[in-house]
């Protein structure tokens, strides 16, 4: 079965340090499909190999903004899994759609 690829963004501000390899490795298990080709008019800046967290104004928290791509199952299922996580350990999350 074909399932089309999304792009999305990772939002996340305030979570702390501890978790930035609790995320990665969510990432990892539930976004299986190899990365998306990116149109000629991305700003190759917005993507990297690699999660670009970034310290928190907040001591000891990070934030990300990053570019992910998989497919509409398993975005939906990663943006669960990190909404969970951030309830649970009091931090904002979310997994927003492009296009």
């Amino acid at each position: 079965m074909f399932s089309h690829q999304q792009f999305a963004f990772l939002c996340v501000n305030g979570m702390p340090c501890g978790f930035r390899m609790t995320v990665e490795e969510t990432m990892v298990k539930t976004l299986k499909s190899e990365p998306c080709a990116v149109s000629t008019s991305t700003d190759f800046l917005d993507i990297a190999s690699c999660t670009k967290w970034e310290r928190s104004t907040v001591r000891g928290r990070v934030d990300c903004r990053q570019l992910l791509s998989g497919t509409e199952d398993e975005l939906a299922q990663f943006g669960r899994e990190l909404d969970a996580l951030a309830q649970t350990h009091g931090f904002s999350a979310s997994l927003e759609l492009v296009g």
